[in-house]
């Protein structure tokens, strides 16, 4: 005798139509062929006495509505010899905590995905700072119109249409987005000026004066470098290739009440200023 509740009644019910479920071949064939085995093996365990219960999560298929996800949990009630003769049990329909759970395994992959993008990207960026600044000062000393000019500038064009390449793969990567965490600015700047021989060129003298006591702030790494990165840039284009001079300076500074007069939302207390300057007469 096989006895359902209204609410296994709905579940099952469902899958195959009511007058079918008194049919234990029937019920059988409900689960899904990937886990009929593992069922099996689970229920035969329990009526041997191996297990003290019946637990299985596992899939239940029909005709019309498909795939449903269910926890069955069942008790077999047993005779004077340990015998099991009978079966108490229930399910449970756990359809839309195991599509919740797949959607938020797939967004967690995107995520990393997206992080492992963005950071390839970000280092890709910086590499190619200073190979279109370099191209570009080079292409601009080269006479107009000659093939040597025009080689140049097909390079330039071409590093130009990567960085923006780049630049989409860090907003797929979310790099645009603010993961600020405690820093030493003063390390960061440092490593970052290592760049600095592949970006200038020779006939620029750069002065660097670092504070080794700036202390830490709160702020994005990446968002740091590349700052940096697109000032020094900046500084050598508008020396057009010439003679020229660069400072770079790292210090700290305390910032009192009168600095919200001309500049509103900084509040009064200490902080790291980073200065680029150049004598270029300008971009």
């Amino acid at each position: 005798e096989i006895y359902f509740s209204p609410r296994m009644l709905e579940i099952f019910g469902s899958l195959v139509g009511l007058a079918d479920l008194l049919d234990s071949k029937t019920i059988r064939r409900m689960i899904h062929p990937d886990d009929r085995d593992q069922y099996d093996e689970e229920m035969q365990k329990h009526l041997r006495g191996e297990t003290d219960y019946f637990y299985l999560e596992h899939r239940l298929q029909g005709a019309e509505s498909g795939v449903r996800w269910v926890v069955t949990r069942g008790v077999a009630q047993r005779d004077a010899a340990g015998v099991a003769h009978r079966m108490a049990g229930s399910a449970t329909d756990i359809t839309e905590r195991k599509l919740h759970d797949e959607a938020l395994r797939r967004g967690q992959k995107m995520e990393a995905l997206g992080n492992l993008a963005g950071g390839i990207a970000h280092n890709l960026n910086n590499l190619l700072l200073p190979i279109l600044s370099l191209s570009d000062m080079t292409a601009r000393a080269m006479p107009a119109g000659s093939e040597e000019r025009e080689n140049m500038d097909v390079v330039v064009s071409a590093t130009e249409s990567a960085k923006k390449l780049v630049e989409r793969v860090m907003a797929f990567g979310h790099m645009d987005e603010a993961h600020r965490q405690t820093v030493d600015i003063g390390t960061v700047v440092g490593k970052t000026l290592e760049l600095l021989p592949t970006m200038v060129p020779s006939s620029v003298r750069t002065l660097i004066d670092l504070d080794e006591n700036v202390g830490e702030v709160r702020a994005e790494v990446e968002q740091i470098e590349t700052v940096v990165l697109n000032l020094i840039f900046n500084a050598v284009d508008a020396i057009h290739g010439k003679a020229g001079r660069i400072d770079i300076g790292l210090k700290r500074i305390e910032v009192g009440e009168a600095i919200g007069e001309t500049m509103p939302g900084l509040n009064p207390g200490f902080y790291a200023q980073l200065t680029i300057l150049d004598n270029g007469p300008g971009m």
